[in-house]
């Protein structure tokens, strides 16, 4: 025997599959069950990853939903959205620095629960995992140390998994007839007959050859293990597809290489035919063995994993290398040591995520996170150590949510803004609204201080005080011509819906989204307008509409205003919600004293928000509002402690 650390191992995993026989899966099972419907991912590095593409196939087999199966790099990275989605870690050790990056990541990008899948309960990810609010499962097994490959931490895990999930079907099985069947082939795998078979089969295989293993995709678990285990062992070099993507080109290889390749066709019931007829155009010079696992149910998948270690431990003997002790470099263990990920993950705050997806798509940008992290910091830094005199804020999305923007805003905010107002703080607004903005913020805020309170409607293009009543006629403003062509020509294009009337107001024409044949290419079609495309006229979009206004609108009129009335040495700080490219915050807040509680744009120094998309609209302005604090001059500070910025924020402060 040439491999016996591993062998050992593989003799062994009779008694973890012993101790699933007691152990209690009902934790397992109560999280798989409690959010069976939503997405999930499930992310795992190196062994575990097959635990986790395990856990991805039990849920199909259970009709759940969704389930992507990633690296813990692929899940640092990850831009979309998981407000939805439950995470699985899986993380044999939990003593591990890309599971502790996970974890950092998925508290970040807000995932609806994050379960850890451990046989160490104790390990400082698992600490890490319940600190965040999550859950610690814990898995049976043996022997509390693998070795170099997973092998009692990975049966382990899938002996749990299979039992809560059969626990979980209706048409499930016992956990006795489980735990049978698999002590039953773990025991039939390491009857020397068997031993010997897979060794005949993989005789003459050498650490110069390459497997090709063409695995059902119903299977992925058992491909993960091949792929990962054989690399990990530096056995020989390993091709991992399925057949019909095999056959899509990678068939070349063994035009020229067929004396040095091994073929293993890993299939189910359903996928064989397909595999038998690659296998018959094959060169009769290439070698092919062939493994099928039925319909490749969970079970199966179970047993295929226990039969994939025993074609390992067989390829290592033939090899003349132990699976179980390759031998590593010691660059190797500092490699895997390498904090970067862990490092990585915490400069990725959710304000710098926010940002970085704004920057996806700029292909000129080398800004790092760690650039980012230190922009963010700086932005919010500098408006910190300012004095602050005055305050402009968008209405729609910012005071009010955009769902509610006709109602009042709350007496939190309300009350806020009398505090700030009461301190000496002018106060503005800036909205694309017209006169029912006016009307509502006459009724939100107390008569004593209306008076001193400016609106910009209409994006700035008309500036009155709040307690001016602009559908008088002594306020109505002409009718800007630019306007009047642009309305003309929208009226004469396919542009809106069939019979929806054009909003056209003296200094603003306002288009609702949901009144457009095609809302996302509004902003490229309206540039088919002569009077837009000359620069008479802008386009800028909220949340809910597109405003077209003159040129010589613009929020930046209500900010200069108050800059006037706040005098030098005091900075007016801006809060608005439509920070993107397009928005009609952008101006107002691509400024040094400018912050988003929304969108933000694709430029490293353009507008930025506190606290990314974990707390967006009133409720960040209210927790902006209260971080600002009275000064000895008059003014106001925004106090970095109150404003509960993330604790990295801090940290990097002090460090």
């Amino acid at each position: 025997m040439r491999t016996p650390l591993f062998s050992e191992k593989l003799d062994a995993l009779g008694d973890t599959v012993a101790c699933a026989r007691s152990h209690d899966v009902s934790a397992i099972t109560h999280h798989m069950q409690a959010h069976a419907d939503h997405p999930a991912i499930a992310v795992g590095a190196g062994g575990s990853l097959v635990s986790a593409s395990y856990f991805a196939a039990c849920r199909a087999s259970l009709g759940h939903g969704p389930t992507a199966t990633q690296t813990p790099m692929e899940f640092v990275l990850g831009r979309a959205s998981i407000e939805n989605t439950v995470v699985w870690l899986f993380s044999a050790s939990a003593n591990n620095s890309d599971a502790a990056a996970v974890v950092q990541a998925a508290s970040d990008r807000g995932c609806a629960k994050l379960v850890l899948c451990t046989r160490n309960s104790v390990g400082f990810v698992a600490q890490d995992v319940r600190s965040a609010g999550g859950h610690v499962l814990e898995v049976p097994s043996a022997d509390a140390k693998d070795g170099y490959l997973a092998t009692h931490s990975l049966i382990g895990t899938v002996s749990a998994l299979l039992c809560a999930a059969e626990s979980t079907s209706q048409w499930g099985m016992s956990t006795g007839s489980i735990i049978d069947q698999l002590a039953q082939r773990i025991t039939a795998a390491r009857a020397k007959p068997e031993r010997d078979r897979r060794l005949d089969i993989v005789a003459g295989l050498s650490d110069r050859d390459t497997v090709v293993a063409l695995v059902d995709p119903n299977l992925q678990p058992l491909g993960i293990l091949l792929e990962t285990s054989i690399w990990e062992s530096a056995i020989c070099s390993i091709q991992l597809s399925d057949v019909r993507n095999f056959s899509h080109g990678r068939h070349a290889w063994l035009q020229h290489l067929q004396d040095r390749t091994l073929v293993l066709g890993i299939t189910g019931s359903a996928s064989h035919d397909v595999w038998a007829n690659l296998k018959s155009e094959l060169p009769d010079e290439v070698r092919a063995v062939e493994v099928t696992y039925n319909t490749c149910g969970r079970l199966e998948i179970a047993l295929a994993l226990i039969d994939g270690l025993g074609w390992l431990e067989a390829m290592g003997e033939a090899v003349g290398r132990d699976p179980g002790k390759p031998g590593i470099g010691q660059f190797g263990r500092r490699m895997f040591e390498d904090p970067s990920l862990r490092n990585l993950a915490w400069q990725l705050a959710p304000a710098v995520r926010q940002k970085l997806a704004r920057l996806e798509n700029t292909t000129s940008t080398k800004a790092s996170a760690s650039d980012l992290f230190t922009a963010w910091k700086d932005h919010f830094v500098r408006i910190s150590e300012a004095e602050i005199g005055g305050l402009v804020l968008d209405y729609d999305g910012t005071v009010v949510t955009t769902e509610g923007r006709f109602d009042p805003p709350e007496p939190k905010i309300v009350s806020e803004l009398v505090r700030l107002r009461n301190a000496g703080i002018d106060i503005a607004f800036a909205s694309g609204r017209g006169k029912s903005l006016g009307r509502d913020v006459r009724a939100a805020l107390p008569p004593e201080i209306v008076d001193a309170v400016l609106i910009g409607y209409y994006n700035g293009g008309l500036i009155r005080s709040a307690n001016v009543d602009i559908t008088e006629s002594e306020h109505v403003p002409p009718s800007d011509p630019a306007l009047e062509d642009v309305a003309d020509w929208v009226r004469s294009s396919e542009l809106l819906l069939e019979n929806q009337l054009l909003k056209h107001r003296p200094l603003q024409i306002t288009i609702n989204a949901a009144d457009l044949n095609s809302p996302r290419s509004f902003q490229a079609d309206i540039l088919e307008c002569p009077t837009v495309r000359q620069g008479r006229a802008v386009v800028v979009a909220s949340a809910h509409s597109f405003d077209i206004i003159p040129a010589s609108s613009s929020k930046l009129r209500v900010l200069e205003e108050l800059e006037r009335r706040v005098g030098g040495g005091q900075v007016v700080l801006s809060v608005g919600d439509s920070g993107s490219e397009r928005g009609n915050d952008n101006a107002l807040l691509s400024r040094p004293y400018g912050v988003s509680v929304g969108d933000v744009c694709g430029a490293e120094g353009g507008c930025w928000s506190a606290f990314g998309e974990k707390r967006i609209g009133p409720t960040a302005l209210c927790d902006i509002l209260r971080a600002l604090k009275p000064t000895e001059r008059g003014g106001v500070r925004l106090d970095l402690d109150h404003l509960g910025l993330d604790e990295r924020f801090k940290e990097w402060c002090k460090g």
